[in-house]
């Protein structure tokens, strides 16, 4: 189901939905909780138990075998007496994560609390939604997961989330399923305080990637609903099928692979795709592509015949966009495509980043594409979304709490996230922060793990003046302790950016040189730690220093320049404060109060905009006194240092 536009209106945040048998007894969620590392919990005696997990949904049914004692308490937004759920949507979400039963969740041992604010699934005001955050947190949720959301940001949610955040709760948000087009996702998944998931695969053989390469080129295919993996790569000429009827495939099509368009070219005719896929097998095509007809890409299903027949599919049949197709058709030549299994990919429909030029999102990935679990009235169903992701994670956090209850949320969250595994597109190669955060959740590195990585998370601005840009991470024994003696750390990521590294008494300081988004690894006592980095490109800089109610500050620019806006957005809710400032002046940004805000300098030069980034942090107290701020510091200790070891981003370890 797609999201509503309105502003105050929020969907349920699932898609592909497919219901099944009520009394189905063979459950896919028993695939992927164990291949987030359920086992191991289960051998380190850890079942969430005693961990309070609010459920922000259509209510769950308390009464389902595989929940039985595992609901408690909660609220009814929508209407009087038990907040049950008639829909489902909300009896999955808590089956996940602490189903007991035939089916298994992540965090058996953890306790449900319902918070009802959608009677069908299909829309509910974002107020409700903030009043349902505030009442879990008072109610002292250790954990509030919400697989629900708008594509827009809205800052009552996010403000509502960063509240439950401060109060003590990790909040899990479904990061929705508007991909996998850039900048998709809304609220409450943009919110900075928030653990935002999006969806890979799931341990199942209907967890289908493929791969199509021609003229030394890869395109991006995907395999339609029905479609099975084949024996090995399919090499042959690529030939032009028309719409694939058949009348449109001629002499040529034997060995081949077909490209066909979608639709057809004659108003109102429809032809299926099982229809295609039949005749370019009839006619001893190897395979077939059938690319869009209008822009953009699309999934398909073989699966359905014209006349509402099940179809099973003789060949593979893939999905393609338009503008590949098209290039396709006029390369010609031979293509080599290959289908087969790959649950750690990132789903088509996830949403992705970059959410803010402050941070990344989504954080990390989990399961989320066929997922059978609980479901109302005592059945099971089996549906793919980002909602079935979210309480991946909601369960891993309740295990890890469970284990460490003193670790407060942004604690909790660094460790799911920084124990990521890679999530890989169908060449192998690793996503990006943008697509999956750190990575694919692995539970049982984050209940192994022995350090605490904070951030969990760089962004860096690379300044004009060549310098590169800096952070320092710091690393601490996740029960306290003294910092490791050294550590094994190296980059992955694309060619345009490198960095070098000094770590020294626990803090790891990183130079980055040009622009782009990779991951830093941190090895440890057999454990590795992953910061998903994004490097941005200044055209300026901003000094920032934050007083009484307002933060002080100063725009540097190499080029003569007419004036700039300086915008400091709250860093727990997004809201944004401005201020005006000319050259050779100071200026003063009033913020609403304490706390860290993040500052972006929009400086007006003759041929353009140029932007620069800093942060400041207000606490109650006199105006600060100008002085060097922390990141010029730090960039003089880092260039001091610049004989240390580059590390590229190709993957290659320090040495």
């Amino acid at each position: 189901m797609r999201y509503a536009y309105a502003a105050l209106v929020v969907v349920l945040a699932t898609a592909l939905a497919v219901s099944l048998p009520g009394d189905r007894g063979e459950t896919m969620l028993e695939n992927s909780a164990p291949h987030v590392g359920s086992e191991r919990a289960a051998e380190l005696g850890y079942t969430g138990r005693g961990v309070m997990v609010a459920v922000i949904d259509t209510g769950v049914d308390a009464s389902h075998p595989d929940l039985a004692g595992r609901v408690s308490g909660g609220y009814n937004f929508v209407g009087s007496g038990e907040p049950s759920d008639s829909n489902g949507h909300g009896t999955q979400v808590a089956g996940i994560i602490a189903a007991n039963g035939v089916t298994s969740g992540v965090a058996p041992g953890a306790t449900i609390v319902p918070y009802k604010v959608s009677e069908d699934g299909e829309s509910v005001s974002s107020e409700t939604i903030a009043r349902a955050i505030d009442m879990a947190s008072a109610d002292g949720a250790d954990i509030i997961n919400i697989s629900l959301g708008i594509p827009v940001r809205n800052s009552a949610i996010d403000a509502a989330v960063a509240k439950a955040v401060r109060d003590g709760a990790v909040v899990v948000v479904a990061a929705g399923n508007d991909g996998p087009g850039a900048s998709t996702i809304g609220s409450p998944g943009g919110a900075p305080a928030a653990l935002t998931v999006g969806a890979t695969y799931n341990n199942v053989t209907s967890s289908l990637v493929s791969t199509l390469s021609a003229g030394q080129k890869q395109y991006e295919v995907a395999p339609m609903l029905g479609v099975g993996p084949t024996d090995g790569p399919i090499t042959a000429p690529l030939v032009d099928g028309s719409y694939g009827r058949v009348g449109d495939i001629g002499m040529d099509a034997g060995g081949s692979i077909l490209l066909l368009e979608r639709g057809s070219d004659t108003e109102e005719e429809l032809v299926y795709f099982a229809e295609k896929e039949s005749n370019a097998a009839d006619a001893g095509a190897l395979a077939a592509i059938v690319y869009n007809n209008e822009p953009g890409a699309y999934l398909g299903d073989v699966t359905e015949g014209r006349s509402g027949e099940a179809h099973s599919p003789r060949i593979p049949i893939l999905s393609m966009e338009r503008k590949d197709g098209l290039e396709l058709l006029e390369l010609g030549g031979a293509a080599t495509l290959d289908v087969f299994y790959n649950p750690d990919h990132v789903a088509f429909f996830s949403s992705r980043g970059p959410s803010s030029q402050f941070y990344i999102k989504p954080d990390m990935v989990a399961p989320g594409a066929f997922v059978n679990s609980t479901h109302a009235g005592g059945a099971y169903d089996l549906a793919s979304g980002t909602s079935f992701a979210a309480p991946h994670v909601s369960g891993a956090a309740a295990l890890l709490l469970e284990k460490h209850p003193d670790l407060p949320p942004s604690r909790i969250k660094a460790v799911l996230a920084t124990t990521a595994s890679p999530a890989t597109d169908a060449y192998g190669e690793a996503f990006g922060p943008s697509d999956a955060g750190s990575g694919r959740l692995d539970a049982a590195a984050a209940l192994d793990a022995s350090l605490l990585v904070e951030p969990a998370q760089l962004v860096m601005y690379a300044s004009p003046d060549g310098s590169g840009a800096h952070a320092s991470v710091k690393i601490s024994g996740i029960k306290g302790g003294l910092p490791p003696d050294s550590l094994d750390v190296w980059a992955s990521g694309p060619e345009s950016w490198s960095a070098n590294h000094q770590y020294l008494d626990g803090v790891l300081r990183v130079r980055a040189l040009g622009s782009g988004s990779g991951n830093i690894h941190i090895l440890h006592d057999g454990s590795e730690y992953v910061l998903p980095v994004s490097v941005i490109e200044a055209g300026g800089s901003v000094e920032a220093r934050g007083g009484q109610g307002s933060i002080l500050v100063n725009v540097q620019e190499p080029k003569e320049w007419q004036y700039a806006r300086v915008l400091a957005y709250d860093s727990q809710t997004g809201e944004a404060s401005a201020a005006s400032l000319l050259p050779g002046t100071h200026g003063a940004v009033q913020v609403p109060g304490p706390g860290l805000y993040w500052l972006e300098a929009r400086i007006g030069v003759p041929d353009g905009t140029h932007y620069a980034y800093s942060e400041a942090q207000v606490d109650e107290g006199p105006y600060a006194q100008w002085q060097i701020p922390d990141s010029a510091w730090l960039a003089v200790c880092v260039a001091a240092v610049v004989a240390v070891v580059g590390i590229k981003g190709t993957g290659r370890r320090l040495q």
